[in-house]
């Protein structure tokens, strides 16, 4: 018998930006334990074809990112199934949202979904045992445990090894005003507000960047805080509306009156 579980975590925020979770299901609350997981297909790429007049075959466009998943997990339930199949099952759909889905089958990342259906149960040993499969809409990203451990920025350059090779946005924990460097030439200006003054000191209230996002937030509360970032590059002069990174490193470093951590968030296919 497998002895491999799923664990459902529900953001509590709808754009997924938070870091805390409303509902956490962990399937072997049920006796339910996970027997396979199709994950190991590449995503589709997202490709546009334009028919050219006059010429064979279709001009091909890369649309320069990869089409959603469905993951479905096979499931075994092997106690007391016609109660915890239909409890575990009113559990997931009381919920709304994505959802980051851990399973023990794959430990070195995990896939955000939403729930979109499950085949009937098929009870054995008189209900005591069921047999089902669960669906989820995921992105095409393997979302990396190592991409959330974070990195501290100091006032001096150095280099941070990148173990993948897509390229990654990252979330910003930002405390104080300045600039922060990054690859030598993106740069963060952090402005600092009157209303901001007294509480930037406090580790529960900071301001969060989320590059994927292209949305700067108060931690605790959620509130915009978009005026308060201002992202630029100092090769350009101008501002800039992307932070996105890739290669095998990238360089940082940060002013002395601002305190940075890069949660990287890196992903593989």
């Amino acid at each position: 018998m497998s002895n491999d579980t799923l664990t459902i975590k529900f953001d509590s925020y709808p754009n997924g930006a938070g870091s805390s979770f409303a509902k956490t299901i962990v399937t072997s609350t049920y006796s339910i334990y996970v027997l396979d997981c199709n994950d190991d297909d590449a995503p589709e790429p997202d490709y546009e074809y334009v028919s050219v007049p006059g010429r064979n075959g279709d001009l091909t466009l890369w649309n320069g990112k990869y089409k959603n998943k469905m993951i479905t997990y096979e499931c075994l339930c092997t106690n007391n199934a016609r109660t915890n199949v239909p409890a575990f099952f009113n559990d997931i759909l009381a919920q709304t949202g994505p959802a980051r889905l851990e399973d023990t089958l794959h430990t070195d990342y995990f896939k955000k979904g939403v729930f979109v259906g499950n085949t009937p149960p098929g009870y054995t040993d008189g209900g005591k045992c069921a047999r089902f499969s669960i669906t989820f809409n995921c992105q095409p990203q393997k979302w990396l445990f190592s991409g959330e451990q974070e990195i501290v920025l100091t006032t001096s350059t150095k280099n941070y090894s990148v173990p993948t090779r897509f390229p990654f946005r990252p979330l910003l924990k930002i405390q104080g005003y300045g600039n922060a460097y990054f690859n030598g030439n993106l740069v963060i200006i952090r402005v600092l507000r009157p209303a901001d003054s007294g509480t930037e000191v406090d580790s529960a209230n900071y301001l969060m960047f989320d590059a994927e996002m292209n949305y700067a937030y108060k931690s605790n509360t959620k509130e915009s805080l978009n005026s308060n970032i201002t992202l630029y590059s100092v090769n350009t002069y101008h501002q800039i509306y992307e932070m996105k990174f890739q290669g095998s490193i990238f360089q940082a470093r940060t002013a002395s009156t601002l305190t940075v951590s890069v949660i990287p968030r890196w992903w593989k296919i």
